[in-house]
């Protein structure tokens, strides 16, 4: 799955706290209003937070505000779908404001999919933080069902997805109706 994802490590191993990576990394890209981006959150080249009592692995998304405003954010995980191997990120995402102040969220959705909303108070470059959250590998997502035929029967099928610490995201900044 084509995406955005770091050339390079970040030359400093872990980060402790929210802001300390907000600002401690530099952005892999923008994400325009009204568009979306793939995000690849990858095991040795993104850089890793302590948060939350586990270590994860994450990435920082420059979000440019011309002025105060309402927004929508969908974060959406799509399955990792190579062969047999079905896995997503579980994630979790803050938003930091150009003064590093914390942007109230309201988050909802499910384990492979979340709506943030809020309001913008200022202008200014926000960083969008999407960590893929460790402490969930291994655990149940979803299952993906099938269904195989041949000759006059049919077998129904169904493989567990789970939770991956690495792999893809889908940020999209939902551009709002007029």
């Amino acid at each position: 799955m084509l995406g955005q994802q770091r050339k390079e490590p970040v030359p400093k191993a872990l980060f402790r706290g929210i802001k300390a990576a907000a600002f401690g990394v530099p952005a892999l890209l923008t994400v325009p209003y009204g568009d979306s981006e793939r995000v690849i959150i990858k095991e040795k080249v993104s850089p890793r937070i302590r948060y939350d009592d586990s270590t994860d692995y994450f990435e920082i998304i420059d979000i440019e505000v011309k002025e105060q405003s309402n927004f929508t954010f969908v974060i959406f995980a799509p399955c990792d779908c190579l062969g047999f191997r079905k896995w997503a990120v579980r994630s979790e995402s803050f938003l930091i404001a150009p003064d590093g102040q914390l942007v109230e969220l309201n988050d909802v959705g499910d384990r492979q999919a979340r709506i943030l909303t809020g309001i913008f108070s200022r202008p200014g470059t926000h960083k969008l933080i999407v960590i893929a959250k460790s402490k969930f590998n291994g655990q149940l997502i979803g299952r993906i069902s099938g269904q195989l035929t041949h000759s006059n029967t049919a077998t129904n099928f169904g493989i567990p997805m789970v939770a991956h610490p690495t792999g893809t995201v889908l940020v999209e900044w939902v551009k709002e109706l007029p």
